[in-house]
């Protein structure tokens, strides 16, 4: 059941002075996490990007002796809708601030037969037909500070990149999460595939029948997005649904706003142990060697910007 003294020792405020600049970023070598609504005690403005603003601020704790960044994708109270949250600015933000790793929280609802509210699966795969954004827009998009690191020369000089997304989920991370997970004795699911739909009404019963039949486990709003621009970027990216319901239609369901926001509160404490158990275990410095690093490089399209790479 892991180590009772680090269990529930609570997450430590970092001053927000504290937080590095993007110059660092090549050093990188921070967890970010990414929760749906504000960080409990968080205060500030949101941070500014050259993708606009983050949902909220930008949180730096101190959990199981580590530094954290956090921020919550809807933020502060729930604010923004699923389909307004600034995926680009929250993920810029992470990676900039130097999160070489993220682990995604978000509540989901469940397709597959076999689940039930309160089950984890720590996701394998992903079906997003949502039009999910991308960093690399080809020449005439937006300019980001330069650094010493690949994506910001390949952004800046409008160079397009296919990012492999074959497997969307970093897999050491995964692995690393599981043991989480089964070491506090939760029902986890070893995989599962997430569907997203774009929000933010839920979806109807035939759209979930849909989906379910392409393949999918659960469904939610938001980590396909998250997920795409992390693999663009070459961060190591990691994925825990938590089942807040079962999905329109579901075992006769008819889900609502409000239950799912009440399903994830009473989970709320259990969700922040898995967290301190993630990261005790995390390596930021392993995500720095991980093959996800390599995604940017194998992406690119330009065979000029190959071959000055040595990647030719």
């Amino acid at each position: 059941m892991g180590d009772p003294r680090r269990r529930g020792v609570g997450i430590r405020f970092i001053p927000r002075e504290a937080l590095p600049n993007h110059k660092e970023i090549s050093g990188g070598k921070m967890i970010g996490v990414i929760t749906g609504s504000g960080i409990p005690g968080a205060s500030g403005p949101p941070e500014d990007t050259p993708f606009g603003k983050t949902s909220g601020p930008l949180v730096m704790r101190e959990v199981a002796g580590k530094p954290v960044l956090f921020l919550g994708r809807h933020g502060p109270g729930h604010a923004l809708p699923a389909h307004r949250i600034p995926h680009r600015a929250n993920i810029w933000a992470l990676y900039a601030k130097g999160a070489s790793a993220i682990l995604s929280v978000a509540s989901v609802g469940g397709i597959d037969q076999s689940l039930t509210p309160g089950d984890y699966l720590v996701l394998d795969d992903i079906l997003d037909f949502t039009w999910p954004p991308s960093f690399y827009e080809g020449p005439g998009g937006p300019k980001v500070p330069q650094g010493d690191d690949l994506p910001s020369a390949l952004i800046n000089n409008g160079v397009v990149v296919h990012a492999n997304f074959t497997e969307p989920f970093c897999p050491a991370l995964r692995k690393t999460l599981l043991a989480a997970l089964k070491d506090m004795g939760l029902s986890v699911r070893d995989g599962g595939t997430y569907a997203q739909t774009r929000g933010p009404r839920l979806e109807s019963a035939a759209e979930i029948k849909a989906l379910g039949i392409l393949g999918a486990h659960v469904v939610g709003m938001t980590m396909g997005s998250e997920a795409s621009l992390a693999r663009e970027l070459g961060v190591c990216f990691v994925g825990l649904a938590v089942v807040a319901n079962m999905a329109a239609g579901v075992r006769g369901a008819q889900p609502a706003g409000s239950e799912i926001t009440e399903a994830m509160a009473r989970i709320e404490k259990e969700i922040a142990i898995v967290i301190e158990e993630f990261v005790a275990r995390a390596s930021p410095e392993e995500a720095e060697r991980c093959a996800c690093r390599e995604h940017p490089y194998a992406g690119i399209a330009s065979k000029a910007w190959r071959e000055k790479l040595g990647k030719g």
